[in-house]
């Protein structure tokens, strides 16, 4: 390098452009003007989940909260981690649910080894990467989340909106201050 920076770390594998390029994440899409961050009830505002079938009861759960919190017309997109698509009874249930988007995830985009393991939860950056090229404003909510009212989400994202915290935030799971959780 012919300046005076330091560049230190491991050097980035350029195999993996790609995906920067898919995600609009390299530095070319560099977002120049302050986006106004969404409310539930925006067609820009979206929560976003992701489960497999062991986790299926709690997937119907939060489901089932939000449109109860939110209203039917709130729009939720989730990604299915592994044998809930094939399940048809549990496809049925799925189907029936007003404003549902139900996605499989494309694992074959991450790089093989520990990264593919749900343990790693790495399939979160990709999820929540994909649905931010349709939404501006995407609320991630694992399947243990309930609602106890449809104000919980107003705090966090009128905080983001004045730079008070940043543009993402995972609250510790006692969320007291939140009081997202049962």
């Amino acid at each position: 390098m012919n300046d005076s920076r330091t560049i230190r770390g491991k050097k980035f594998n350029c195999s993996f452009a790609w995906l920067l390029e898919k995600y609009k994440l390299s530095d070319k899409f560099a977002i120049k003007e302050n986006i106004e961050v969404k409310y539930p009830g925006h067609p820009k505002f979206v929560f976003v989940t992701a489960a497999n079938d062991a986790y299926f009861k709690t997937l119907r759960v939060l489901i089932a909260t939000i449109k109860q919190r939110f209203g039917c017309k709130e729009k939720v997109i989730a990604y299915d981690l592994g044998n809930i698509t094939q399940n048809k009874s549990m496809m049925a249930e799925l189907n029936s649910v007003c404003n549902l988007t139900w996605r499989t995830f494309n694992f074959s985009q991450m790089d093989v080894g520990r990264v593919r393991q749900l343990s790693s939860y790495a399939f979160k950056l990709f999820v929540i990467a994909d649905v931010f090229l349709e939404h501006d404003t995407v609320f991630w909510v694992d399947t243990s989340i309930v609602f106890h009212n449809n104000n919980n989400t107003k705090p966090i994202l009128a905080s983001i909106q004045t730079g008070k915290i940043g543009p993402v935030q995972m609250p510790s799971s006692e969320c007291e201050q939140m009081q997202i959780l049962c």
